[in-house]
């Protein structure tokens, strides 16, 4: 692997499905490009570390201006960098559809 990312094993225990969704963290914003039910990709130009803990909401839209949103905490185990734009692999640890 290069040096702007980290080497991990691979653990997924659902399958991903590629979807992109919007995604809001304390102080940025992201995409996830794919999700399931115990992760997600998500891609930001917000830097993160391997291992670290991370909280943030996802936003759904539909097509007739109805959105929904639910709130995730997890941890950051895969993260890859590649100019502006980190891309970090996240195990959702719990995930809520409340405030």
């Amino acid at each position: 692997m290069d040096g702007n990312s980290l080497e991990f094993r691979e653990q997924r225990t659902a399958t991903r499905y590629p979807v992109a969704l919007f995604v809001e963290f304390d102080n940025g914003t992201g995409l996830t490009l794919d999700i399931s039910t115990s992760g997600a990709l998500i891609e930001t130009s917000r830097p993160f570390l391997s291992g670290a803990a991370i909280a943030f909401s996802v936003l759904q839209s539909n097509q007739h201006d109805c959105a929904a949103r639910f709130y995730c905490n997890g941890v950051v185990v895969r993260v890859e960098h590649d100019s502006e734009v980190w891309r970090l692999g996240v195990y959702m640890e719990a995930v809520r559809f409340d405030r």
